[in-house]
């Protein structure tokens, strides 16, 4: 998943279905948090930069 959207999306729909499954037993929420876009863009764009600074390196060496 290298597309950020992608993984956003994923994860909004994963924490909607836990949310929902916690609320159906009482229990609180598993994930109480809102992200915003800027959080979202913020976090966007820590990923482009991880994934920048990873296709620099070189390869690792085959083990064994």
């Amino acid at each position: 998943m290298e597309d950020f959207d992608a993984v956003t999306r994923a994860w909004f729909l994963f924490v909607l279905a836990m949310d929902s499954l916690c609320r159906t037993i009482g229990t609180s929420d598993m994930y109480a948090f809102v992200l915003t876009r800027p959080v979202i863009g913020k976090m966007a764009f820590i990923q482009e930069l991880v994934q920048r600074e990873r296709s620099a390196l070189p390869p690792a060496p085959a083990a064994g």
